[in-house]
């Protein structure tokens, strides 16, 4: 070997070293776990040969059950947050309802007005305030619940639509972990 060659050599046996000694950390690690986990391949006897297909196995099986607790988790988060686009979806819903019965009962005033109006014992004063508040109710109309109407409406879909994709990424994970699930075995 050269000497060029030579200190090309150095800098890999370097980093050769490091993730020999991860491997030889983690396998410690696992062994000293294995009481914990039946599955573990038993560690091998001193002039025996690592069992490396096995362990192979036992870390892919690791790292599956890790895959699959963190699509759990993330479908946790995903559900809590279709929690509360539902909740915001009920609070406009209730929203709506208000604005209906606001707008009802204003329809339903004229009316009223009307039958104070038509009794006898009413003062001139009183009759003339209550054909002004019959006049503003009838000149505002229903058109000022337009706006907020159609706010709501905007807002209503807009949540409806944030659900529907929240729904469908929590399918997504579920689909997920289902085909994760046989591949433990």
């Amino acid at each position: 070997m050269t000497a060029v060659s030579q200190k090309k050599l150095r800098p890999l046996r370097g980093l050769v070293v490091i993730p020999s000694l991860l491997l030889a950390g983690i396998a410690q690690q696992t062994c000293l776990a294995q009481s914990a986990d039946p599955i573990a391949p038993k560690p091998a006897a001193p002039g025996e040969s690592q069992n490396v297909p096995a362990w192979l196995h036992y870390i892919a099986l690791e790292l599956k059950k890790i895959r699959l607790e963190l699509i759990e988790e993330r479908s946790e988060k995903r559900q809590a947050g279709l929690s509360d686009l539902e909740h915001e979806l009920q609070l406009i819903r209730d929203q709506q309802r208000e604005i209906e019965e606001e707008q009802s009962a204003e329809a339903r005033e004229p009316t009223e007005i009307d039958s104070q109006l038509a009794q006898p014992g009413i003062s001139k004063e009183q009759r003339e305030e209550l054909e002004a508040r019959k006049a503003d109710l009838l000149a505002a109309g229903p058109s000022r619940f337009t706006g907020p109407r159609a706010a709501l409406a905007q807002r209503e879909a807009q949540a409806r639509e944030r659900i529907a994709a929240e729904q469908q990424r929590i399918q997504i994970l579920a689909q997920q972990a289902q085909d994760l699930a046989p591949a433990m075995k």
